[in-house]
């Protein structure tokens, strides 16, 4: 589990083995009411196999607090807002379509927001327990091996990537996709 402390936000990440797609299905149908029980703490899952790295969501986790807290935001819950710079777009929708979770989803991501960091372990753990998840995954990483699939799904061109200075392909497509999520809603 990784714990991240933004601006008076303690957030919980894990990313779990889905034990059972059907659990998960039924998870995401409720996820909104649950987000409603457990106010004012929050809780995002989204697909761990679709993110690039810890980089990748780090770098959305700053940007939707800061969007959040402005008057450019896009979405109601910093939740959502998060999904949407994950996902480096401003279309829900879309968001959805490359993060969302569901039967099918092999290793989900969870993501709890409270204002304390007991808060949000514990939003996270009630979550995964939900879930029925007992093996705790890495995040994964982002090797040359992984840009060809994750460059389609984030809609990024071959030469949005080669006219990026950087040390490697994958370093150029990574610094890519985050001068997207910065630059959304402005």
């Amino acid at each position: 589990m990784k714990i991240y402390r933004l601006w008076g936000y303690s957030i919980a990440l894990a990313v779990f083995k889905v034990p059972d797609g059907e659990r998960m299905q039924n998870l995401v149908d409720r996820l909104d009411e649950i987000n409603s029980e457990i106010k004012p703490a929050e809780a995002q899952l989204f697909n761990a196999d679709n993110i690039l790295d810890e980089e990748h969501v780090k770098v959305a986790l700053v940007n939707a607090v800061m969007s959040f807290n402005s008057p450019n935001r896009a979405a109601r819950s910093l939740r959502m807002e998060f999904l949407l710079k994950l996902a480096a777009t401003d279309q829900v929708r879309e968001a959805i379509s490359k993060l969302g979770v569901g039967r099918g989803t092999e290793r989900a991501a969870i993501l709890a927001i409270a204002s304390d960091e007991d808060g949000a372990v514990r939003v996270l753990g009630e979550i995964r327990r939900m879930l029925g998840a007992v093996e705790e995954l890495e995040l994964p990483r982002l090797v040359d091996s992984r840009v060809e699939v994750l460059k389609k799904l984030y809609n990024v061109s071959q030469g949005e990537i080669e006219s990026t200075q950087a040390g490697s392909y994958a370093e150029a497509f990574k610094l890519t996709l985050a001068h997207r999520i910065a630059t959304s809603r402005l």
